[in-house]
């Protein structure tokens, strides 16, 4: 067993690893000797080109894992070429004589201080124009790293702590053995969470980590408190596995596994028998960090690539689910879950005609998300039965299936006054937060909160419902990943879980036919 098995294996949510400071590299920008602003813009527009090339490059060498950086460097290529920031900073150098590098600092800091008055979003993209205007100055120094480490790989389990850490960045790490990452600023809305959540790599903000911490000490961090205990390696890892065996053996041998997956390249080459289906695959990841909303043929594109690599197994799409931790720049203060779709038609019809157009060749299912009553189910629904009655889905046969997700305490209450779909998914996460009348993001969360008694009774009582009337009920959030709330809730009576497909090892599953 590794240490990263054990991550995943661990009762609660910690993680263990050797702690490794990384260290900004000193910006030595000396001053200017060029002799004029022509050869300050010359110098200038070479820098620009001199970043878009190592934005290109380092591209082209991402790995398929680190799709979604490879989105953020899109928007990086785009932004370097922002027609606005060149003309004003050429503007600056030529009218009124600043060098290079002055010009881009009053640009950019300027621009930084604009978007901290604005909404969470907004603020959390300063860290993306930081890391441009740290890559200008650089490349004007003739500087390539930032930070002092390569592309070196960690032969043991590692926790990197940063003063701040930036998108941009994360390409120069190999991140192989990398526990989590510690930064002493820094959003928990950035890029680089967004990266480093798709990986499954746990992301904590510790303002005095730095301070309260030592080098290449081997630590445990409590995630849901942040709390971060010196320990030995060996002895720790030792009494993990013998506490966790009996456990996974005992309770865990008979229950349906349905992976919940946020990007394609989640889906193994080779479908693994266990996998009865893709249990949730989270849409909005396809539309972060986008400059604009895809379009049917764009979005039907993208699904069918999942069907494919799916290899005949249902997929359960869920439709847009915008919330405040999984911001979309383009639906920026329209709302969230279920009610932005009701309220945007267009965006709501164009997603269910691709899905639609997709159940032509595939199974699948379409998931709303965040239902809290009968009457958004019911407004949903007649979107759809408005699109099958266009011309193009007269004739032909759909298999697909209506879904919704239970995230809120109102619909769990009244789960019984609900009807009209094929199947449910019980978003643990959202309810657990709710029932304990503390915020998602709130690091005090922890297990105790997942065992909430109220919630387990209500949970029981949908069990009841959803046996009575056959309904396939799926469990997902860390109701399906932590290992103590999973064995609750598998006494509750719960039997379909839809765990990140790195936390499906920890159900030793023997397939279920």
């Amino acid at each position: 067993m590794n240490y990263r098995e054990v991550r995943i294996l661990s009762i609660g949510k910690f993680i263990y690893g050797y702690l490794h400071f990384v260290e900004a590299m000193e910006q030595n920008v000396a001053p200017s000797n060029r002799k004029n602003s022509a050869s300050e813009l010359y110098a200038f527009e070479n820098a620009v080109k001199q970043v878009k090339t190592d934005i290109i490059e380092t591209k082209k060498l991402i790995s398929p894992s680190l799709h979604v950086l490879w989105t953020i460097l899109e928007f990086y290529e785009l932004a370097i070429e922002d027609f606005v920031m060149i003309e004003t900073i050429r503007e600056s150098i030529t009218r009124t004589h600043l060098t290079a590098e002055s010009a881009i600092n009053l640009y950019f800091d300027h621009y930084i201080d604009s978007l901290k008055t604005k909404d969470a979003y907004f603020q959390s993209r300063t860290n993306d124009f930081m890391d441009l205007k740290n890559r200008l100055l650089n490349a004007l120094s003739h500087q390539n790293k930032l930070i002092s480490i390569g592309k070196s790989t960690f032969k043991k389990p590692t926790i990197l702590v940063f003063n701040r850490i930036f998108p941009f960045e994360l390409s120069q790490i190999e991140l192989t053995n990398i526990e989590g990452v510690i930064s002493t600023e820094g959003s928990l809305h950035s890029h680089v969470a967004i990266i480093l959540s798709s990986l499954n790599i746990p992301y904590l903000i510790i303002p005095s980590a730095k301070s309260d911490l030592v080098n290449h000490d081997f630590v445990q961090i409590d995630l849901m408190t942040s709390k971060i205990t010196k320990t030995h390696p060996i002895p720790q890892i030792q009494a993990i596995e013998t506490h966790l065996e009996p456990i996974n053996q005992a309770i865990l041998s008979h229950v349906s596994i349905h992976p919940a997956i946020n990007l394609e390249n989640e889906i193994p080459i080779i479908i693994p028998d266990h996998w009865k289906s893709i249990g949730l695959y989270r849409t909005e990841f396809f539309f972060m960090d986008k400059n604009y909303l895809p379009d049917e043929i764009e979005q039907y594109l993208h699904y069918r690539k999942i069907c494919q690599k799916a290899l005949g197994l249902r997929v359960r799409f869920r439709l847009l689910d915008v919330e405040p931790d999984k911001p979309i720049r383009m639906l920026e203060g329209k709302g969230y879950g279920v009610d932005l779709l009701i309220k945007n038609h267009t965006l709501l019809a164009t997603q269910l005609r691709a899905l639609l157009a997709l159940s032509k060749d595939f199974p699948i299912g379409i998931t709303v998300p965040m239902i809290n009553a009968l009457v958004e189910i019911n407004q949903i629904k007649t979107v759809i039965h408005e699109i099958l009655n266009e011309d193009e889905f007269q004739s032909s046969h759909l298999d697909y299936q209506f879904g919704i997700m239970i995230e809120r305490k109102n619909a769990l209450k009244q789960f019984n006054s609900l009807s009209g779909f094929d199947y449910i998914l019980i978003g643990t996460n959202d309810l657990s937060a709710e029932y304990g009348k503390i915020e998602r993001s709130n690091q005090l969360m922890n297990q105790n909160t997942y065992l909430n008694k109220e919630l387990q009774t209500d949970l029981i009582n949908l069990i009841k419902i959803t046996e009575q009337k056959n309904i396939l009920t799926l469990l997902c959030g860390d109701g399906a990943n932590l290992i103590d709330v999973i064995k609750e809730n598998y006494i509750l009576g719960f039997r379909n879980f839809a765990p990140s497909p790195k936390n499906i090892n920890l159900y030793q599953i023997t397939s279920n036919e």
